[in-house]
């Protein structure tokens, strides 16, 4: 595990720099929107609006944990006619606090929702960073695997009741998973929460893609939030990662208790000139307007990717795995089919070569722990592999 994880944050310094990239480097190892996706004009305007306007220095100060009740205000008639909900109705304020995006957010979650040497249940595979986030919280992970439906909720069922051991989390990608791209179906998802409320875990979505659905012809199901359920999402992948912003979904009691964190006691949280320059851009419609484009142009994207892996590689050698939304697709070689005696290894290698054009993460860097899942075929984020022209 600590030589999985090792490497993985090494080429994580080399490839996947979401600012700094080798010039005529496509890389594919990352989902972050492109330079031309991010509304810089609608986002300096804000920021000028909330600075020339602003007649309060404590705008200025130590922000509060939760961010200010304008913004969260808000956010939640924001989140509600995108679709959200808690326990079925309307997210209110008390339902949120503001975090300084969905990996600070998890931090948080897994230091004050679990303690060192508890049990976390990841899916298997997920987001490459994720498990090095838990170990360095002291948690051991325990994992599950994804399928065509999202996380075996059945084999998650039938592991807890052949054990007395409990989890204190569980951890999931729910909607247009990195890296598969799947989306949990509803029945696994309300499952999902009767298991949560039997056992006694809290279920942490890491939620920053399901804004980002670009299907026209099915959408994917809006997993419920309740108590059991801590929702994480983030600006990040809507607006620009470099606001580091984004939000938590809870109960009250669970909203209540993210305001203990001792750091953000000491520090407060994301500083209120920025929770203001984001709340004028949803109150005068700038990020309905940016979503509706974002998600028409990572549609059209996504179909000339699958186009290009058709013409490069020609049927019955790779296949590319139609999206529903969000950043990532996954991507499917026969050994060796790429190129003469390329081979898994080689493919592995490629991801970090700079000198290749274009970089892309392999589904084995998203594994759990050891051993890598080698019997896994797919490889994630390999757009990359489409050949420069």
């Amino acid at each position: 595990m600590r030589r999985l994880l090792s490497s993985m944050a090494s080429s994580s310094r080399i490839v996947f720099s979401q600012t700094e990239r080798a010039p005529g480097v496509i890389n594919f190892a990352i989902g972050t929107p492109g330079p031309d996706l991010i509304p810089k004009k609608a986002i300096d305007a804000a920021f000028t609006s909330a600075i020339s306007e602003n007649q309060d220095p404590l705008m200025y100060q130590y922000a509060l944990s939760e961010g200010t009740s304008p913004f969260r205000k808000s956010l939640a008639k924001f989140l509600t006619e995108q679709n959200f909900s808690y326990e079925g109705g309307a997210v209110q304020e008390e339902n949120l606090s503001a975090t300084f995006g969905n990996s600070l957010g998890l931090v948080t979650v897994s230091k004050l929702f679990a303690k060192p040497g508890d049990i976390v249940v990841v899916e298997d595979p997920t987001y490459f960073l994720a498990g090095k986030m838990f170990q360095d919280q002291g948690l051991r992970c325990v994992r599950v695997g994804v399928d065509e439906h999202g996380l075996k909720v059945d084999d998650l069922e039938g592991w807890l009741s052949s054990t007395t051991v409990r989890p204190s989390l569980l951890y999931s990608i729910p909607r247009h998973h990195n890296p598969t791209s799947r989306c949990l179906s509803q029945d696994r998802g309300d499952k999902l929460i009767a298991l949560a409320e039997k056992y006694g875990f809290k279920i942490v979505f890491d939620d920053p893609y399901s804004l980002l659905t670009y299907s026209q012809n099915v959408a994917p199901p809006q997993t419920r939030i309740t108590e059991h359920v801590i929702s994480l999402g983030s600006f990040s992948k809507i607006l620009t990662p470099g606001l580091r912003l984004g939000w938590m979904i809870g109960g009250p009691k669970t909203i209540e208790k993210i305001g203990t964190d001792g750091a953000l006691n000491s520090g407060g949280g994301p500083a209120g000139v920025l929770t203001e320059a984001v709340r004028r851009l949803i109150d005068n419609g700038s990020l309905n307007l940016h979503l509706e484009m974002l998600r028409k142009e990572l549609g059209e994207r996504h179909k000339v990717l699958e186009q290009a892996f058709e013409e490069e590689f020609g049927p019955g050698v790779a296949s590319c795995r139609p999206a529903l939304g969000g950043y990532f697709t996954y991507a499917s070689f026969k050994e060796a089919s790429v190129t003469p005696g390329f081979t898994t290894a080689g493919l592995r290698q490629h991801c970090v070569d700079t000198n290749a054009g274009v970089l892309f993460m392999p589904v084995a860097n998203c594994a759990v722990a050891d051993p890598i899942a080698e019997g896994e075929g797919g490889f994630g984020l390999v757009p990359g592999l489409v050949r420069a022209r």
